[in-house]
């Protein structure tokens, strides 16, 4: 028994799809129908209907064709791309009853080619005296989008079968012509039929070298070569995917207002204030909410604002050095401070808080503590990556599952930018924000320097990069 019911082609345009459809169709048990769920067409331009549904019918109920395809006579499938249905795509993705065939060309010769299309108005030809020619011009922030989009669509793709235990069968434009990838692919889908030579009735429009074809080549040249394509200066991310927690958020009693707090940021003077503006206490927040809280609350809270408030990472690791590392007494990290002292050389000192009056004893250890960081944010250390030391840029994203920030604000910045919220929520009176002074300011303004600057940078290369945080001093 076949393990395959149909198949579905997944490709772009310009990669070869109806060359590789026309040779399916060869065989007299396989039928591809074309871009079944092309939202400006069904199945082929200018068709009025295909397998009897019009394309207002496929559109009210695109799962009733998909069914009706499924039970024509034979293997049976459709090409579909990125901009495609996407329910559609969800469905023959984790359908392992679903053939899918991967068609991929240089991303390149596929955006020159498309353009020549898009120009010439010719996206087929079959008789060379009909060619139409152009000459497009390359364009940077137009090939950096296509590339972006064709990356997001192949990795859906590769984390669907993934996860769903499913293979494909990948095909390159280059091996179109190739006779025995051909028959190996109807092999794999499990058809009886097999071709002696590769029908080419579809021609290649554009046979000519690059350089002869785009209008500002050596532009082109020049651009590309400034292109990470490889992601060489990328920096990398090894941090594990923090989870969302929605009894973190905290509300205003009244005001329109969501605090998303990250541990280890400023959030005693951002309390104290969305109280101040309600003239309630602190209690009277709204906090440990569950989903079905914070979805009545968005739906009752129109023209809500919701923000985070970003503090320097060489604060907020300090502060983490000093709470949870440093001293020994409540709220600090028994079992990883002594890892830190057994497995990682730490000298730390039974009382740490008499050390911090010792600068140059001081600052050592918090070097030490940053070099830690750079290595257990990597994901190379056996400690934990505590969310009070997590990256920023991880908890937001994390927390992005739950509620998505509108306004993000840096700790430097915080009394402007609280007063601007509030009046943004239609409060003009707002209060200043209290006690907005970064915590153990004074010990580590006796410390810091371009070399603890430039160990938080190695730790929080991501949080530099995203947030654009410059030097602290």
């Amino acid at each position: 028994m076949n393990r395959f019911s149909h198949f579905v082609m997944l490709a772009g345009m310009r990669t070869g799809s109806n060359l590789l459809e026309n040779n399916l169709n060869r065989l007299a048990d396989v039928t591809c129908h074309g871009e079944l769920f092309n939202p400006n067409f069904i199945a082929y331009p200018h068709a009025e209907s295909h397998l009897d549904f019009t394309r207002e019918a496929r559109d009210a109920d695109p799962f009733f064709v998909l069914e009706a395809m499924k039970s024509q006579p034979g293997m049976n499938g459709f090409r579909l791309f990125d901009g495609h249905d996407e329910s559609i795509l969800d469905a023959v993705l984790a359908d392992p009853a679903c053939a899918k065939i991967c068609l991929n060309r240089d991303p390149l010769e596929s955006y020159v080619s498309r353009k020549i299309a898009v120009a010439t108005g010719q996206w087929m030809m079959r008789d060379a005296s009909k060619k139409k020619t152009a000459s497009p011009v390359f364009d940077r922030e137009e090939f950096e989008g296509y590339l972006t989009d064709l990356a997001t669509f192949q990795s859906r793709i590769r984390s669907a079968l993934q996860k769903t235990g499913q293979t494909a069968f990948y095909v390159d434009y280059g091996q179109l012509k190739d006779v025995e990838v051909l028959n190996g692919l109807f092999s794999w889908l499990g058809v009886d039929g097999r071709v002696e030579q590769v029908d080419e009735a579809i021609k290649k429009q554009n046979a000519k070298p690059l350089s002869e074809t785009v209008e500002n080549f050596d532009e082109m040249v020049a651009t590309l070569a400034e292109m990470d394509a490889f992601g060489a200066h990328r920096v990398p991310f090894h941090e594990p995917r923090r989870a969302a927690t929605v009894h973190t958020l905290v509300t205003a009693a009244k005001a329109p207002l969501a605090f998303i707090p990250i541990i280890g940021g400023p959030r005693g003077p951002v309390e104290n204030w969305l109280a101040s503006l309600d003239g309630v206490r602190i209690k009277d927040l709204g906090r440990r909410m569950t989903s079905e809280a914070l979805n009545a609350w968005l739906a009752e809270s129109p023209g809500r604002r919701s923000f985070a408030v970003l503090r320097h990472p060489v604060v907020r690791a300090h502060l983490a050095f000093r709470d949870k590392i440093l001293q020994t007494g409540p709220g600090c990290y028994r079992g990883i401070r002594q890892s830190l002292i057994k497995r990682y050389d730490f000298a730390l000192p039974e009382d740490g808080e008499a050390m911090v009056e010792d600068p140059e004893a001081y600052k050592p250890l918090f070097l030490r503590f940053l070099e830690f960081l750079e290595v257990n944010l990597a994901g190379q250390t056996a400690i934990r990556v505590d969310g009070f030391w997590a990256s920023q840029g991880a908890t937001l994203r994390g927390m992005a599952d739950i509620l998505f920030p509108d306004v993000l604000i840096r700790e430097d910045e915080l009394e402007e930018q609280l007063q601007r919220l509030a009046r943004d929520v239609g409060i003009t009176d707002a209060p200043a924000p209290r006690n907005v002074a970064p915590p153990y300011e004074d010990a580590l303004d006796q410390i810091y320097d371009d070399e603890i600057e430039q160990a938080a940078r190695k730790a929080y290369a991501r949080d530099y990069l995203e947030f654009g945080f410059g030097d602290w001093r």
